[in-house]
């Protein structure tokens, strides 16, 4: 599973991906790394929330990797090409061609309305900025002939202006899309823009 689900806890909300997941990283190696040199090693401190219907406890994990270093163009590993081919097929995509956002700001909340030519029967907003959206409030979903418009209640963590609403929005069939949607943004920007 590529895109995350809602899961609250009394009043706390996460964003949690279930079972086994892939998080795919680009990374490449300086000009100056010559097999000479020896195994380069990779290395990365990860923090995670571990949870269960009941909690979530946080866990952290400093984890590296020893690599040969090759003069050789990259090829792709059999035993994992299938795991990554399935990781980037379920990513969060652009919005279809055609469709079209816009939000505005209320006292205390953003309406995000998406024109997608077809009627939409849920959606859910993940917003990809902290401190930006209340992500412990329901989202109020409203369908349209076409398309919807969702109202995300404001984060009173929120300290400055929003230029861009920025998040991914998951459907009811689990298809997921980036939406990118610069302020006053009426009149046609698309996700992505």
């Amino acid at each position: 599973m590529a895109t995350p689900r809602r899961m609250q806890i009394s009043t706390l909300v996460n964003f949690v991906y279930d079972d086994e997941v892939l998080l795919p990283v680009r990374m490449s190696a300086a000009r100056t790394v010559s097999g000479a040199s020896g195994p380069a090693t990779v290395g990365a401190l990860v923090r995670l929330l571990i949870c269960s219907a009941q909690m979530c406890v946080p866990a952290r994990a400093q984890l590296s990797l020893s690599l040969p270093v090759k003069n050789q163009t990259p090829g792709t590993d059999p035993r994992v090409a299938q795991l990554f081919s399935a990781a980037r097929a379920g990513l969060p995509k652009p919005a279809p061609a055609g469709w079209r956002f816009t939000w505005r700001e209320d006292k205390s909340s953003f309406v995000l309305k998406a024109y997608a030519g077809r009627a939409i029967s849920s959606a859910y907003f993940f917003p990809l900025d902290e401190s930006v959206i209340d992500t412990g409030a329901k989202e109020a979903f409203a369908p349209s002939a076409a398309g919807f418009q969702l109202t995300l209640r404001k984060s009173d963590q929120l300290m400055k202006r929003v230029s861009r609403l920025r998040g991914v929005l998951v459907l009811a069939d689990r298809q997921a899309y980036l939406v990118d949607v610069p302020a006053g943004g009426a009149g046609g920007n698309r996700a992505g823009s």
